[in-house]
């Protein structure tokens, strides 16, 4: 008879996957999970337990002694494998304990929570696995609804029930005859993306605003301007989740031959991003560049400046092509037509007017747009030198949290409960501010961080986007996620999303 603990990985090749408990009994192998997910390179299977790298190890060690502890409290550690007398409050319990994912973790507490307010009001403590049934499921679902809950919020708390009982079922503690969750019929209310419209963020990025709060502490002594940066930043940015911005480091920001790439990791998916920072977006971070570079704000003032009297000179010259009102200017058409041809026609000579202006405004025209090209250069390798300068590349590009309380946090792993604690109450705080700021620009939709990633999503879709573009900006891993934003989608394709963006606002 051999009792051991193994680890396989969830697919070939995965770096990680679930412990289980082999027990080799008269050449009869079983074979059941644990439900705790770790790290393959952290397992010591010699000595049964992961290393201190595995994030948890103590109390997950600790389970893997309880475990074999209670199999051991067993005539044979068959019986034990095959024992279905867990409840689902156990259960619930234990997947708790072993999720380090702090989001995911309070998810299933609150459910839980849920499905044990519902055992106590109809006269259970809880319920056997086993002792589940379709008519359980749907008064759950009918308990949460009637619970306040709207409709669509109940239809995605079922489902993460849901999810836990596959987890028991997959761990091999209960099966079903049938399906608990077969006569449950979810039905969605539609929902519609609220969404800014182009004049609604132009109309944001030229407002100025109101402090209207009191002064306190916990303010952070950051203006409303600055949380407005913030939110364009992140439209401008492919739709930056708010975890992301709030997790951006200047270091995430790489000059890779003078062109400012942002690399990071998305803290929801894990998924590596890459994009390159237009103009319109690296404006969003001039009140913190001015913050660490004295010098910043003079040098660029001076660069926009130079920029808008040569806009001036191309909407001057422009305006005067089709014009031709002084005396000395008409003459010189005139006797310039008469070497050609002599004056036939007044038709022939308004054409040859125009066309004459055209030639001899282009030189100007051409050279303003030169000009400006070249101080758009200036004022980019600006941005690029001082964000090479920035002393600590290590900490925070914005407010949201202190350095201190991340000093171990890499990107993609998982927060401490103190860590998620701050990402969160950070982000509700942002969430208030949005809606002073929404109020104060006559905006009327309920104005949130996600409206960003909403708003970068239309955008791009009215500039005829085309959608597979518009998923993989937005690091969807499924396309059906990104369906989800839009409900129709022109059939041309939008070669360069930011530059589309960049060229309608700055």
């Amino acid at each position: 008879m051999s009792v051991k603990i193994i680890y396989r990985p969830v697919k070939k090749n995965d770096t990680k996957g679930y412990l289980k408990v082999r027990v080799i009994e008269n050449r009869k192998t079983s074979i059941k999970t644990l439900g705790i997910k770790v790290s393959g390179k952290n397992w010591l299977e010699d000595k049964q337990r992961v290393s201190k790298s595995e994030p948890n190890a103590d109390k997950i060690n600790e389970k893997i002694q309880d475990v074999l502890r209670n199999l051991n409290k067993h005539d044979t550690p068959t019986q034990a494998l095959k024992t279905t007398n867990k409840t689902i409050l156990t259960f619930y319990d234990e997947i708790i304990e072993t999720t380090l994912n702090n989001g995911t973790k309070l998810k299933y507490i609150d459910i839980r929570n849920r499905f044990e307010a519902y055992l106590n009001e109809n006269g259970y403590n809880d319920l056997k696995l086993s002792q589940l049934t379709p008519q359980h499921v749907n008064a759950f679902h009918t308990y949460i609804r009637t619970s306040g809950s709207a409709n669509n919020t109940a239809n995605y708390n079922i489902k993460s029930f849901k999810a836990i009982i596959n987890k028991a079922i997959k761990s091999g503690l209960v099966s079903y005859v049938n399906d608990p969750f077969s006569l449950l019929k979810l039905k969605y209310t539609p929902t519609q993306n609220r969404t800014l419209t182009d004049k609604e963020v132009s109309k944001l990025i030229d407002a100025s605003f109101k402090d209207d709060r009191k002064k306190m502490k916990s303010n952070l002594g950051v203006s409303y301007e600055e949380f407005r940066d913030i939110f364009l930043f992140q439209l401008f940015t492919q739709g930056l989740r708010c975890s992301d911005v709030q997790l951006l480091r200047w270091n995430d920001i790489k000059n890779i031959d003078g062109v400012l790439i942002m690399d990071y990791t998305q803290y929801k998916t894990k998924k590596k991003m890459r994009l390159r920072l237009t103009l319109v977006a690296l404006k969003m971070l001039n009140r913190r560049l001015s913050k660490l570079n004295e010098t910043f704000s003079d040098k660029l003032l001076g660069l926009e400046l130079k920029r808008e009297r040569l806009k001036d000179v191309l909407h001057n010259q422009k305006e005067n092509i089709n014009k031709v009102n002084n005396e000395i200017e008409l003459r010189k058409v005139q006797d310039a037509w008469n070497k050609v041809k002599g004056v036939n026609s007044k038709d022939e000579f308004k054409q040859f007017q125009k066309v004459f202006w055209e030639r001899a405004g282009g030189l100007t025209i051409d050279y303003a747009k030169t000009q400006i090209k070249e101080t758009e250069k200036e004022i980019y390798k600006l941005y690029a030198d001082t964000i090479d300068g920035i002393e600590k590349p290590n900490s925070f590009v914005f407010h949201f949290l202190n350095d201190d309380d991340f000093t171990n946090y890499k990107d993609g792993a998982n927060l401490t409960e103190l860590q998620y604690k701050r990402l969160t109450g950070t982000r509700a705080y942002y969430n208030i501010i949005l809606k002073k700021i929404a109020k104060q620009c006559g905006i009327k939709i309920n104005l949130t961080s996600h409206v960003a990633r909403h708003t970068y999503t239309q955008l791009l879709l009215n500039n005829n986007a085309d959608l597979v573009a518009v998923s993989q900006s937005l690091g969807h891993s499924h396309i059906s996620t990104t369906q989800t934003y839009i409900q129709q989608l022109p059939n041309n394709s939008l070669l360069d999303l930011n530059d589309t963006l960049n060229d309608t606002f700055n």
